[in-house]
């Protein structure tokens, strides 16, 4: 092939092209699960100015290093394509997780077997890209090594080592400039506590963030807690403390208790946290196939809410169990259960400890997973956690695995005979598993079983088909509770704890119906939620927005429970609340939905004004604050 490009063309094109492939992950093209966050013109400035910096520093550091113009495009060649695929994989990882990457999630590694999920991540990138497909993420490296191959390295050109030192030097301030910026600016936001990923690259540039970011996890020093950041915490909880409430979506009052304090006085509670299920799959068929028929008549007998969301940040099932124990948000970012443990949290397994009941959480997995072994005791307060060699022990048959976790029907059914053998009121939280990605059939869950049809993608069928295993598991488990005696002195909840990270095509498919990016993102974040209470609370369905951080205070008032902070709404009352998410930020109301990153207001009913969503978009911005505040200085450790 012919060279007949200068080196000036390859540099030109080393520039443009690393923008590019910015530009492509910061206007968000195609990525229905990355909310871009909307930008002023200075903060398109500082940006534009944080990535340049960089750009400008490789740049400089090849003429510093490399004397022949050929090993100096070469070098700027693979630096230009390193940027291409970091913009492609966070925007990967956005898609999958609808939040931007950050160093400090590897903190999730720290988990034993979750190594093992390296693989189910990688397939996910690859869905990414092939399904929709990304090829434009290609665009850039392919042009870069074709701009490479035509460019004439013979030719040569020479700096004084003074102007490539000056010129490196002055790199540095164009990469710190947006930093002192962004710092100032984000005092008193939702940002000050959490980095959000998304958020702090739309600020100071998204390669100059991640240098950063490496930076920060690496050198991993903490604030501690100001005397002025201690009073603000202590003047929120006030708030929280009080018997009754002006509620500030219809300024009216509300009082902890109502109707149905105290009715389950002296009654189990098992709350069953289901893995992945989404709400969507409630009352399903799919090819003439019903997906959850044990799920529906439970239903039929219960408190049903169907526009419930999960809470969970990036600690996924970790995050949802941390959320419905306390009551609290996690920041989005981080493992909250790691990162934000302590052994003063007020919970309710706590709270039911204090009325004299057993409370124990149980899994299929190991113990050390999440530190649930210890965790679940000291930070969520449980008297013990039954893992998987628990279950191991307690069976007299070998148990099938599923992806090395207790299947979810040997898991439920002997989780029945731990609460036979207790002999007081218990508060017990079984926590599914085999629905965990990845959808991979196996011995328990084969492949087409159902005989779903042709018409979903393999992904969906192997998603419905760990579904519906679930939901016989679901039947076997209240078959035993009615045979031993305990179902009609329990009350059962069950919920799902977050999305199943399907793709848009696939939720079209199972729904066979088109759907804006809006629709998929609400669909994927809503799971449901049921309350069964035989003879204390009427079956019906409930359709006010609720999610797990209101499960705390509503089983508390329902079993007379002694809890300090009311931070969610008991879901038993008529009180108004909404819910937001701390991964895309989204927030749910009755009324409306707010994408916060791109204010963007989606009214579902025509008696909200401007000046009102105003308002309580500005509460949402002080309660998120606070609760990232509480979690980032530890005020509960």
């Amino acid at each position: 092939m012919k060279r007949v490009l200068k080196p000036i063309v390859f540099y030109i094109s080393y520039f443009g092209l690393s923008f590019l492939s910015v530009l492509l992950l910061t206007t968000g093209f195609r990525h229905p699960n990355l909310s871009v966050f909307s930008r002023e013109y200075v903060d398109w400035l500082t940006s534009l100015i944080g990535d340049l910096g960089i750009f400008l520093f490789f740049f400089f550091f090849a003429w510093l290093v490399f004397k022949s113009t050929r090993r100096r495009i070469n070098f700027l060649t693979t630096v230009s394509i390193i940027f291409s695929v970091i913009c492609l994989g966070v925007a990967a990882f956005a898609n999958v997780f609808s939040l931007g990457f950050s160093f400090v999630q590897l903190d999730s590694f720290q988990n034993p077997t979750q190594i093992k999920f390296i693989l189910y991540y990688a397939k996910y990138v690859i869905n990414f890209i092939i399904n929709p497909p990304q090829i434009y993420y290609f665009i850039p490296i392919i042009a870069i090594l074709i701009i490479r191959r035509l460019t004439d390295t013979s030719l040569h050109q020479h700096f004084s080592i003074y102007i490539k030192l000056i010129s490196l030097l002055l790199t540095l301030v164009l990469i710190v400039f947006p930093f002192l910026s962004y710092e100032q600016n984000r005092k008193g936001t939702i940002f000050e506590y959490t980095l959000n990923p998304l958020y702090a690259s739309s600020k100071v540039g998204v390669i100059n963030y991640y240098f950063y970011d490496l930076y920060s996890y690496l050198a991993g020093k903490d604030s501690p807690m100001t005397d002025l950041e201690k009073q603000q915490i202590e003047e929120y909880l006030q708030k929280y403390e009080g018997d009754c409430f002006v509620n500030f979506i219809d300024n009216n009052n509300y009082c902890k208790t109502n109707s149905y304090t105290n009715l389950a006085n002296g009654k189990n509670l098992v709350i069953i946290q289901v893995e992945a299920l989404n709400e969507f799959v409630v009352d399903l068929k799919v090819n003439g196939v019903e997906i959850t028929p044990n799920l529906n008549r439970l239903k039929q007998e219960s408190l049903y809410f169907n526009n419930f969301y999960s809470s969970a940040g990036i600690g996924n099932t970790s995050d949802t169990e941390f959320s419905t124990m306390t009551s609290l948000y996690g920041n989005g970012n981080e493992l909250t259960i790691i990162a934000s443990h302590g052994e003063n949290y007020h919970t309710l397994a706590k709270d039911f400890k204090q009325k004299d009941y057993y409370t124990f959480s149980l899994h299929g997995n190991i113990g050390e997973f999440y530190n649930r072994k210890e965790k679940h005791i000291k930070t969520l307060g449980f008297d013990r956690h039954y893992d998987k060699w628990d279950f191991i022990e307690r069976s007299d048959k070998e148990l099938n695995l599923v992806h090395d976790w207790i299947n979810d029907k040997d898991f439920l059914s002997i989780s029945v005979d731990i609460f036979e053998e207790i002999d007081k009121p218990f508060f017990a939280y079984p926590i599914t598993v085999v629905s965990h990605a990845p959808y991979v059939p196996s011995k328990e869950v084969p492949a087409n079983k159902l005989n779903l049809g042709k018409s979903i993608t393999n992904l969906s069928r192997n998603y419905l088909e760990h579904i519906h295993y679930f939901d016989e598991a679901l039947g076997i488990f209240l078959n035993k509770m009615e045979a031993s005696g305990l179902l009609d002195n329990t009350v059962i909840v069950i919920h799902g704890d977050h999305t199943s990270s399907l793709f848009k095509k696939d939720i079209e498919g199972i729904l066979d119906k088109k759907l804006t990016d809006i629709e998929y993102r609400q669909i994927m974040q809503k799971v449901p939620c049921l309350i069964y209470a035989k003879g204390l609370i009427d079956p019906g369905i409930d359709s006010s927005v609720h999610s797990t951080v209101d499960l705390y205070p509503t089983m508390a008032n329902l079993f007379g429970l002694d809890y300090q902070y009311r931070f969610g709404v008991d879901m038993l009352s008529d009180e108004p609340t909404y819910v937001y998410s701390p991964r895309s930020l989204d927030i749910f109301f009755d009324d409306f939905i707010y994408i916060y990153p791109t204010k963007k207001v989606i009214k579902l009913k025509n008696n909200i004004n401007d000046e009102k969503i105003t308002q309580l978009i500005q509460h949402f911005e002080y309660q998120k604050r606070m609760n990232d505040l509480i979690l980032n200085k530890k005020y509960f450790a």
